[in-house]
């Protein structure tokens, strides 16, 4: 039997019922009088700088770290051991960060791997950039819990699956079994965004399939999600940021614009998604809204083809408006600590595309893929 467990909300409130497929999310931000309002945009063919390219040529074939429960992590081993991962534009070094499942396994260099990806509808060409990490429930079912990485089209592609099947039974305070697609980011002018004039954004987009939620008995839920992690190092503080493109399910509870404290990194959470009238984000024009999971499998069968495109801004007046509610209206835990008030102070350390999956309620599997995952620094949104 599965143990319940706290989770960090990280979206919303869903109340959904009987099979879950797709819908547009709701406005989730419950704090309308702080929406940014007269935001202008940059055209696409003004000024950027690359942070993160898909590019295959400046991609090394993706890594993994692995734990299996959150016991096992010593943050101080994993801070080195990721250090030697961190990335330029022209030497990108992707890793996928695996927590919470059964044992992994690499078949790259499996004389299975052909059999394997056809088993997962996911070929993989015989090139530098093909990967294949999973458990031994892969070589029995599709829906094992992988995570896989190739080379299509000249970019990178990459696909996960969650099953909480083929996870071990234990307690997990903060988050979820989770997969998450990371680039460290070299210390460098690129990891700055944000500028004392206050300009500066951080952009982060990728192209997806919808995913496949199946639940069983009544799971909560879970997300995909773009993700980065922010440093201040005057203060020596650090924000972890998740923007959701997809929810299943009623996981993510009680967010409402609110910022979350982790007694046990010292880390400040923040959620958003990509909405109009967000406050913690701005939504591109060009992107679609987020997404609810609500429907059955059998209507994303012919939804291969990547045409789901999302896109996020992160602007100086964003990370503004987060210092000034950490400086006004912090989380409990929180209270009475400096965090500044000068987003220039603060730089990415990391950016990553998250899977995460609830345990409580029961089983269930989430699964999709995405491609053209990338990063940019520019003066204004676009």
């Amino acid at each position: 039997m599965r143990f319940s467990k706290f989770i960090i909300p990280t979206i919303a409130i869903f109340f959904l019922n009987g099979c879950e497929f797709f819908d547009e999310m709701f406005n989730f931000d419950s704090q309308q009088e702080r929406i940014i309002n007269n935001i202008q945009f940059q055209k696409e063919s003004d000024p950027k700088s690359v942070i993160v390219t898909s590019k295959c040529k400046y991609n090394k074939r993706a890594s993994y770290i692995y734990y299996k429960t959150p016991s096992d992590i010593d943050y101080h081993n994993y801070y080195k051991k990721i250090d030697s991962l961190s990335s330029t534009p022209t030497k990108e070094k992707p890793f996928w960060d695996i927590r919470y499942v059964n044992k992994i396994y690499n078949y790259t260099n499996s004389n299975q791997l052909d059999e394997l990806s056809k088993k997962i509808s996911f070929s993989l060409p015989n090139n530098s950039n093909s990967t294949l990490f999973g458990t031994n429930y892969l070589l029995n079912s599709k829906d094992a819990n992988l995570v896989t990485t190739k080379c299509e089209d000249g970019v990178i592609t990459s696909k996960a699956t969650l099953n909480l099947l083929d996870t071990p039974n234990q307690y997990i305070e903060y988050g979820g079994p989770q997969s998450s697609f990371k680039y460290i980011i070299k210390n460098s002018n690129l990891s700055k965004p944000w500028s004392s004039d206050k300009t500066g954004n951080l952009m982060i987009q990728a192209s997806f399939n919808k995913p496949e939620y199946k639940r069983y008995e009544q799971n909560m839920g879970g997300t995909i999600s773009f993700g980065f992690i922010i440093h201040n190092k005057k203060l020596n503080k650090y924000i972890s940021y998740v923007i959701g493109v997809y929810a299943a399910g009623d996981a993510w509870l009680e967010e409402r614009a609110k910022l979350h404290y982790d007694t046990s990194t010292g880390f400040i959470h923040v959620a958003t998604t990509i909405d109009n009238g967000t406050w913690w984000s701005t939504k591109s024009p060009k992107s679609e809204l987020s997404v609810r999971v609500k429907g059955t499998p059998e209507e994303i069968k012919n939804d291969r083809d990547f045409r789901h495109f999302f896109r996020v801004n992160i602007t100086y007046n964003n990370i503004k408006a987060i210092l000034r509610e950490l400086k006004n209206n912090p989380p409990i835990e929180a209270s009475g600590e400096d965090f500044g008030l000068n987003p220039e102070d603060w730089q990415v350390t990391s950016i990553f595309i998250q899977f995460e999956l609830e345990e409580e309620g029961g089983n269930a599997i989430l699964s999709t893929s995405f491609k053209g995952f990338e990063a940019y620094k520019s003066k204004l949104p676009l």
